[in-house]
Parts: C-alpha cells; sequence; structure tokens
C-alpha cells in the first residue's frame, strides 16, 4: 500500500518548530531552493529520462513535506565532513525553506546550528584534523530527532560503542545513513585499501546484528573528488595523488556496493548522481556547495520515502494526466492545489527496488559515453587493473536494494485514503 503526504494542521505547524516557517511557496532571495541554470550543466537528481536533467529542473521538497516523512522519527548520520553537510542540510530542511550560507557549510564543531547542539566533541574539546578527532551533534523538536557522529573510519571501537549506545538507548533509529571513505584510503597508511575492505565487510556484518529489522540504512557511495585536492583531511606530510585517490575511490565504491548487496541493506550511489556536477564542487576538490547538498537532500528523502511506501507530491506539468486510482494529495496550509500526484510504483515486490530494463540499458549507453570524455578515460587509466570498476556506473538510479524492514511496517506519517 502507497501512503500519501497530507497537509500538516496549522497547529502543528506552529508547535513542531519554534523556527519554523509555513509551507507557502518559497519566494525571494536565499529562500528559494531552485537551482538556477547558470550553475548547471548537467545534474545527477533527475528521477527519469533519455538523460540526467538541469539542477534547475528539479522540483524541491518543501520543509513542511519533509517534516511529514520525518515524523516522529530518529535519524542517525555517520560520516565525515560531507556527511556533516548532509546532516546540516537536512537540519535546516526541517525548519524552513533556505539553503545553507556558505559559512554554515564551512563551519565545523560549532556550539550551534540552526537550533542544534553539540552534544560531544568540537569546540568543547579540541579543534583539529587528526583521525581522533570527534563531533556529535543534535537537533531535536517536538516530532523530530536528527543525530550526526563524525567518522574518521569506517570501523573502530569508537564505531562499535556509538552503535551500542544506539541501540541500548532510549529511542532506537528508525533511518541510519552512512558513509566513510576519504579519510579511510588517505589517512591510514599504504595499506589503507585493504584494511579498509576489511573493515568495510566487519561494519555491515556487524550493523546487521545490531540493528533492528525496522531501521532503514541507507550507505552513501563517496562523491566524486576533484583533479586537485587540497582539503585540509589530507596527511600533514603532504598533498595525495589526486589521481589515484580517484581511481581508490571508484574501486572503493564498487566494494561498498557489493557489501550493502550482500548484506541487504539499501544504497544511494552519489557518486553517479554528481558525476557531472563538478561546477559545485569547491574548489578543494573533495566539499560541495549548498546547492549541490540539497540536491542530495532530495535524492535521499526520495529513496526513504520509496522504502517507507510513501508517496510524495510530484509537481508535474498540468498536462500530465492522473492514473486511475491515484489519491490527491492534500495541500499544505496557504498553498493552493498542487498537480495531481505519480502512480504509486509497480514491478518488483515490496522490499526490492530495481531500475527498469529500459533505463539499464539507458545508463549503460550513458556510461559508454562518458567513458570517452577524458576526465574519465584518465581516471579509469590510472585504475589499471580494476577495469571490473566500470560496472559500478552503470545502474541508472543505483537503486538496486534490499530494504530489511519488517513486513507490513508502517511510517508514522500522516496519511490520506482518499
Amino acid at each position: 500500500m502507497c501512503l500519501t503526504l497530507e497537509g500538516e494542521s496549522q497547529g502543528q505547524e506552529r508547535g513542531d518548530n519554534a523556527g519554523g516557517t509555513a509551507c507557502s511557496q518559497p519566494a525571494g532571495a536565499g529562500r528559494a531552493p531552485g537551482f538556477t541554470s547558470e550553475q548547471s550543466e548537467v545534474a545527477p537528481c533527475t528521477r527519469g529520462g533519455t538523460r540526467p536533467g538541469t539542477l534547475d529542473a528539479m522540483v524541491p521538497l518543501r520543509a513542511c513535506e519533509v517534516r511529514q516523512l520525518l515524523h516522529n522519527k530518529f535519524v542517525v548520520i555517520l560520516g565525515d565532513s560531507v556527511q556533516r553537510a548532509v546532516y546540516k542540510d537536512l537540519v535546516l530542511l526541517l525548519q524552513k525553506d533556505s539553503l545553507l550560507t556558505p559559512s554554515q557549510l564551512k563551519a565545523k564543531g560549532e556550539l550551534s546550528f540552526e537550533q542544534d547542539k553539540l552534544l560531544q566533541g568540537g569546540q568543547l574539546d579540541t579543534l583539529h584534523n587528526g583521525i581522533t578527532y570527534r563531533e556529535v551533534r543534535q537537533f531535536l523538536s517536538g516530532h523530530h530527532l536528527v543525530r550526526f557522529y563524525f567518522l574518521t573510519r569506517v570501523y573502530s571501537e569508537y564505531l562499535e560503542a556509538v552503535l551500542e549506545q544506539l541501540c541500548t538507548g532510549e529511542h532506537a533509529p528508525d533511518l541510519v545513513i552512512m558513509n566513510s571513505c576519504l579519510w579511510d584510503l588517505s589517512r591510514y597508511g599504504p595499506e589503507s585499501g585493504q584494511s579498509y575492505l576489511e573493515n568495510l565487510a566487519k561494519l555491515f556484518a556487524h550493523l546487521g546484528q545490531v540493528l533492528p529489522a525496522s531501521c532503514l540504512l541507507i550507505w552513501n557511495t563517496a562523491m566524486p573528488v576533484g583533479q586537485k585536492i587540497t582539503a585540509r583531511f589530507l596527511p600533514p606530510e603532504g598533498q595525495l595523488d589526486a589521481a589515484s585517490l580517484r581511481a581508490r575511490l571508484v574501486e572503493a565504491n564498487f566494494y561498498c556496493f557489493a557489501e550493502a548487496r550482500k548484506h541487504g541493506f539499501d544504497l544511494l550511489d552519489l557518486h553517479f548522481h554528481f558525476r557531472h556536477a563538478g561546477q559545485h564542487r569547491h574548489h578543494d576538490g573533495v566539499h560541495w556547495d549548498a546547492r549541490a547538498h540539497r540536491c542530495l537532500s532530495h535524492l535521499l528523502l526520495e529513496h526513504v520515502a520509496d522504502a517507507w511506501g510513501v508517496e510524495l507530491p510530484h509537481r508535474a506539468p498540468a498536462s500530465r494526466t492522473r492514473s486511475a486510482g491515484a489519491t490527491k494529495m492534500s495541500t499544505c496550509p496557504g498553498d493552493e492545489a498542487l498537480p495531481p500526484i505519480a502512480q504509486a510504483p509497480t514491478g518488483p515486490p515490496t522490499g526490492v527496488r530495481m531500475p527498469s530494463l529500459s533505463g539499464f540499458l539507458l545508463s549503460v549507453l550513458e556510461t559508454v559515453f562518458s567513458l570517452c570524455l577524458v576526465e574519465n578515460i584518465s581516471l579509469f587509466l590510472a585504475a589499471g587493473s580494476h577495469l571490473k570498476c566500470k560496472l559500478w556506473l552503470c545502474p541508472r538510479r543505483a537503486c538496486i536494494t534490499h530494504t530489511r524492514r519488517a513486513s507490513g511496517s508502517a511510517p508514522t506519517v500522516p496519511v490520506s485514503r482518499g
């Protein structure tokens, strides 16, 4: 059964977050999450079509819709500084329809960000770029709990302690979003690649043992890095060879896919989605701007809604007809009626989401053409014998997943039953 998001009451909207805004059409500078064509060529966040569209073609979710989707949910995000920006954008989107500022993206270990709280590490301890750096943040409102843990290694005693805390705490996580890769490949010596693969296997095996069956885990693949990398996480003794790191990152993403599939966890291929969005990457070669992170948030939320069986609002052109049996979504307070929602997805059984055959074949053709680009040729020449990594770019949406949710479980989201 596909549930449909329903408009929040005005009373709930006011009591949800003190800093929230009404869910009306965003307007004005600093409040429009749409993307301008001047800053985009090919976007990674399309839901279909013959090729990736432009970033400004993406239909943004509104804050009130995100609040409904994550209503009474405990979300945990684990990873490096890129995942910290994922956390920040989600916290911001739960409260208002605006983008992160450059200073918010750059900030590290601050005591408070958009009504969240620093629980451990950061400015409460000592700010540094070493492998022992810790930062734990939390955003708590009347109906939402989001927590972030900074990781410098995919599996460690610290991570074991974090997972034990999560599983024995008062609230079990409903959604876990995780990635760790760049630190693993660049800060742990010449054998870091092999140790990463070993730790990756340990991680997924451990996650399968400790996470509740109702918890949805989404592994984010590492996003593509630039031709020159000057980020501060690099080893102090000197700059890494960017070409080598790019090749090792593709290989690492391939093994992440294999381990996620082996243990039945969801995976979102951010490397694929952002492979042509280099204009939104910062000059340090690793981090991304606010528009890219908003696009990333929408990809994640679409994936979560798909896994939970929730129908998101699709502001499609008015010419698109509504299929028979589809339920019309209620509007948010202050909004006019939205265009009809799309038909609920059909195909594979619940819990297994595979790309369509035509979409998969199309992605293969896209990959063949993309490999003709100079940057991709240099990347895979640098990869050397790791030619099997080319397979990593083939899935169109990279949603080859096996959800571990208990059958019959339903999200605690306001629904409209028609």
